[in-house]
């Protein structure tokens, strides 16, 4: 099964969806479902599942065959396994300008083996978000919620030795 020559026809293949291009290019990598549910946050479950469509839309049945189907096929030619942090963040469709001072703090506290937790604080649309996004795209950022920590006034309560009437 080799590439097909110039007058031969194609396969029709439909067409990869993200995720299921990173899944491809990251099974290609040999990394079990294991390590792709790990890499790209997801369940191993979700990966299986993937998997399946990944192997109806080349007609393999097998781990092995997709990545021969689709070396064939020269899919993995434009792959490239997903090198970011998976994320819900909406596309940034202006310029991101006039942060340099922050920027530079913030790049000094990372390379700090002191620190390990950042926490920026700023009203809502001050780029709170944005900011370590900026840093670069090969830092493995956790961004979490500070609600998700429980109540976000936590310290502030417990340095005045006031009661925190907000929800958790």
């Amino acid at each position: 099964m080799g590439q097909p020559s110039p007058g031969e026809e194609q396969p029709f293949i439909e067409p990869f969806t993200p995720r299921e291009t990173d899944i491809l290019a990251l099974l290609a990598e040999g990394m079990s479902d294991r390590e792709i549910a790990d890499c790209l946050v997801v369940a191993t479950s979700t990966v299986k599942w993937y998997n399946r469509q990944i192997y109806d839309k080349l007609g393999v049945s097998g781990r092995e065959q997709v990545v021969e189907r689709a070396t064939t096929l020269g899919l993995l030619d434009t792959l490239e396994a997903t090198t970011h942090w998976p994320h819900n963040l909406p596309a940034q469709t202006t310029p991101f300008i006039g942060r340099e001072q922050e920027l530079v703090q913030l790049a000094d506290l990372l390379a700090d083996p002191e620190v390990r937790l950042i926490t920026i604080l700023a009203p809502g649309g001050m780029g709170k978000t944005r900011l370590p996004k900026m840093m670069s795209p090969a830092l493995k950022l956790s961004l979490v919620p500070v609600t998700s920590l429980g109540c976000p006034h936590s310290r502030m309560c417990n340095d005045s030795g006031s009661r925190c009437s907000s929800p958790t």
